[in-house]
Protein backbone atom coordinates (compact mmCIF):
# COMPACT_ATOMS: atom_id res chain seq x y z
CA UNK A 1 0.00 0.00 0.00
CA UNK A 2 3.14 2.68 0.67
CA UNK A 3 4.11 2.06 -2.75
CA UNK A 4 0.65 3.67 -4.54
CA UNK A 5 0.71 6.84 -6.59
CA UNK A 6 -0.86 9.12 -4.72
CA UNK A 7 -1.19 11.65 -7.43
CA UNK A 8 -4.80 10.94 -8.24
CA UNK A 9 -5.72 10.47 -4.24
CA UNK A 10 -4.45 14.26 -4.04
CA UNK A 11 -5.88 15.72 -7.02
CA UNK A 12 -9.29 14.27 -6.01
CA UNK A 13 -9.02 15.93 -2.55
CA UNK A 14 -7.65 19.20 -4.55
CA UNK A 15 -10.63 19.62 -6.79
CA UNK A 16 -12.88 18.29 -3.64
CA UNK A 17 -11.95 21.06 -1.33
CA UNK A 18 -12.06 24.20 -4.47
CA UNK A 19 -15.40 22.96 -5.34
CA UNK A 20 -16.22 23.14 -1.40
CA UNK A 21 -15.12 26.53 -1.79
CA UNK A 22 -16.84 27.74 -4.47
CA UNK A 23 -20.21 26.37 -3.16
CA UNK A 24 -19.56 28.04 0.52
CA UNK A 25 -18.52 31.50 -1.41
CA UNK A 26 -21.69 31.26 -3.26
CA UNK A 27 -24.60 33.63 -2.75
CA UNK A 28 -26.58 32.19 -0.13
CA UNK A 29 -26.38 30.93 3.29
CA UNK A 30 -25.86 27.68 3.47
CA UNK A 31 -24.93 27.43 7.29
CA UNK A 32 -28.47 28.05 7.71
CA UNK A 33 -29.41 24.08 7.12
CA UNK A 34 -29.17 22.21 10.08
CA UNK A 35 -26.39 19.93 8.98
CA UNK A 36 -24.17 22.78 8.97
CA UNK A 37 -25.12 23.74 12.92
CA UNK A 38 -21.33 22.68 14.22
CA UNK A 39 -19.71 23.99 11.35
CA UNK A 40 -21.13 27.48 11.89
CA UNK A 41 -20.16 27.22 15.29
CA UNK A 42 -16.62 26.77 14.05
CA UNK A 43 -16.73 29.58 11.92
CA UNK A 44 -18.30 31.19 9.29
CA UNK A 45 -18.55 29.89 5.61
CA UNK A 46 -15.94 32.50 4.27
CA UNK A 47 -13.46 31.05 7.04
CA UNK A 48 -14.77 27.42 5.87
CA UNK A 49 -14.51 28.70 2.23
CA UNK A 50 -11.13 30.15 2.69
CA UNK A 51 -9.54 27.57 4.09
CA UNK A 52 -10.80 24.88 1.35
CA UNK A 53 -10.11 26.98 -1.04
CA UNK A 54 -6.46 27.39 0.07
CA UNK A 55 -6.22 24.14 0.98
CA UNK A 56 -7.32 22.87 -2.81
CA UNK A 57 -5.05 25.65 -4.46
CA UNK A 58 -1.85 24.26 -2.58
CA UNK A 59 -2.52 20.75 -3.71
CA UNK A 60 -2.93 21.89 -6.84
CA UNK A 61 -0.23 23.97 -7.35
CA UNK A 62 2.51 21.55 -6.19
CA UNK A 63 0.98 18.75 -8.25
CA UNK A 64 1.19 20.80 -11.47
CA UNK A 65 4.21 22.49 -11.01
CA UNK A 66 5.40 19.33 -9.65
CA UNK A 67 6.95 21.06 -6.76
CA UNK A 68 8.37 18.67 -3.80
CA UNK A 69 8.72 21.29 -0.76
CA UNK A 70 7.89 19.38 2.37
CA UNK A 71 6.29 22.11 3.63
CA UNK A 72 3.83 22.53 1.08
CA UNK A 73 3.17 19.22 1.01
CA UNK A 74 2.83 18.98 5.02
CA UNK A 75 0.77 21.72 5.61
CA UNK A 76 -1.38 20.58 2.46
CA UNK A 77 -2.04 17.56 4.46
CA UNK A 78 -2.44 18.46 7.81
CA UNK A 79 -5.05 21.22 6.41
CA UNK A 80 -6.68 18.69 4.54
CA UNK A 81 -7.16 16.21 7.31
CA UNK A 82 -8.36 18.98 9.59
CA UNK A 83 -10.84 20.21 6.89
CA UNK A 84 -12.42 17.31 5.80
CA UNK A 85 -11.90 15.79 9.48
CA UNK A 86 -13.46 18.77 10.90
CA UNK A 87 -16.32 19.33 8.54
CA UNK A 88 -17.64 15.49 9.10
CA UNK A 89 -17.50 15.50 12.24
CA UNK A 90 -19.72 18.23 12.41
CA UNK A 91 -22.05 17.42 9.76
CA UNK A 92 -22.29 13.98 11.92
CA UNK A 93 -22.95 15.35 14.83
CA UNK A 94 -25.40 18.03 13.86
CA UNK A 95 -28.37 15.63 12.46
CA UNK A 96 -29.58 12.56 13.35
CA UNK A 97 -29.60 10.53 11.03
CA UNK A 98 -26.56 11.00 9.43
CA UNK A 99 -27.13 12.34 5.87
CA UNK A 100 -26.29 10.19 3.11
CA UNK A 101 -25.37 13.01 1.07
CA UNK A 102 -21.82 13.11 2.89
CA UNK A 103 -20.40 9.94 2.35
CA UNK A 104 -18.12 11.46 -0.18
CA UNK A 105 -16.62 13.95 2.60
CA UNK A 106 -16.43 10.91 4.72
CA UNK A 107 -14.88 9.06 2.39
CA UNK A 108 -12.61 12.51 1.39
CA UNK A 109 -11.53 12.47 5.41
CA UNK A 110 -10.08 8.89 4.99
CA UNK A 111 -8.56 10.11 1.81
CA UNK A 112 -6.96 12.78 4.07
CA UNK A 113 -5.47 10.55 6.38
CA UNK A 114 -4.01 8.16 4.33
CA UNK A 115 -2.14 11.08 2.54
CA UNK A 116 -0.65 12.84 5.56
CA UNK A 117 0.07 9.04 6.65
CA UNK A 118 2.10 8.80 3.69
CA UNK A 119 3.69 12.47 3.65
CA UNK A 120 4.67 11.28 7.65
CA UNK A 121 6.21 7.92 6.86
CA UNK A 122 8.17 8.79 3.41
CA UNK A 123 8.47 5.36 3.10
CA UNK A 124 9.60 5.52 -0.61
CA UNK A 125 12.62 7.55 0.18
CA UNK A 126 11.25 11.04 -1.87
CA UNK A 127 9.50 14.26 -0.20
CA UNK A 128 6.42 13.80 -2.30
CA UNK A 129 4.46 11.51 -0.92
CA UNK A 130 3.75 9.53 -4.56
Amino acid sequence: MFEIDMEGTRFTLALAAILWSIMLFWAGDTFSRPTYTYMAAIADELTWATLFGFQGLCALYSLLSEKKNQFLLNTDALLGCLLWSGSCIAMLASVYPPPAAISAEIAAAFASWWVLARFSSDRKGGSDGS
